[in-house]
């Protein structure tokens, strides 16, 4: 099979690519952003080289919500914070104003932790910046309650279901009574998505279609509001089916 290989810009500083330098890169990049590109986006997406996200899912559910007011999205652990923190695995978002806060006292040790050899868990010290500068973080589940952002792999949580160990770190119930009450109809983003695995995912978001199918919620967004401009009725869409109630005001 033939390969493409795409030339994606990227942020280069001189740092190993290792683990213990996350904190280090993730504090640079945010600057770098705040700095250079920050009036360009409303929301910037962190990610590991093994997520998925279905970036239309993630846009529709931002739909709703402000960029100018700071907002912390992802899939909520709990452990080592009580206030919890996103999981940097399933990916987290943070609204224009909210990189802007961060960005800005990263170097204030009161706010933010201080890069050491020790804490370079960039997932939970954004917890900690998002926690001292009271920064709202947005439930991401929709309005039954399912997950839309998973922090382990589309196995973990569709085949073999979670372990004991993995409920400790979740910050909001988790329902796996059945195979898949776990989870949102309009999933967002997976973890440990390897090799092979990507393909299938990729393959069955974007290329397998059933014949004469529509989505219920399509089909609420046709009938509903049918004078109403269609962002301002994807946005409505997005609000009724959303656990949080974060985007109003």
């Amino acid at each position: 099979m033939g390969k493409k290989l795409f030339k994606l810009p990227y942020l280069d500083f001189k740092l190993p690519d290792t683990r213990e330098v996350l904190w280090k890169k993730v504090r640079l990049s945010l600057k770098w952003v705040n700095e250079n590109e920050l009036s360009n986006y409303d929301y910037i997406l962190r990610a590991d080289d093994d997520s998925y996200f279905i970036m239309e899912n993630l846009r529709f559910f931002l739909l709703p919500f402000n960029p100018n007011k700071a907002l912390y999205f992802g899939a909520r652990f709990k452990e080592n914070l009580t206030s919890g923190y996103m999981s940097g695995g399933a990916g987290y978002i943070l609204s224009r104003e909210a990189v802007k806060q961060i960005a800005t006292s990263l170097d204030d040790p009161n706010i933010c932790s201080q890069p050491t050899d020790k804490n370079y868990h960039d997932d939970y010290e954004i917890g900690v910046c998002v926690k001292n500068l009271n920064i709202t973080s947005v439930d991401t589940r929709d309005n039954l309650g399912r997950h839309r952002m998973l922090p382990w792999s589309p196995a973990a949580h569709f085949i073999t279901g979670l372990e004991e160990r993995h409920f400790k770190w979740l910050y909001y119930p988790y329902n796996q009574t059945t195979t898949f009450e776990c989870c949102a109809e309009h999933m967002i983003s997976f973890h440990y998505v390897y090799k092979e695995m990507l393909y299938i995912l990729e393959f069955l978001t974007y290329n397998a279609h059933l014949i004469g199918s529509m989505d219920k919620l399509r089909q609420k967004i046709n009938k509903k509001n049918a004078n109403v401009d269609l962002i301002e009725r994807l946005k409505l869409a997005s609000a009724a089916i959303s656990m949080s109630t974060d985007f109003k005001n």
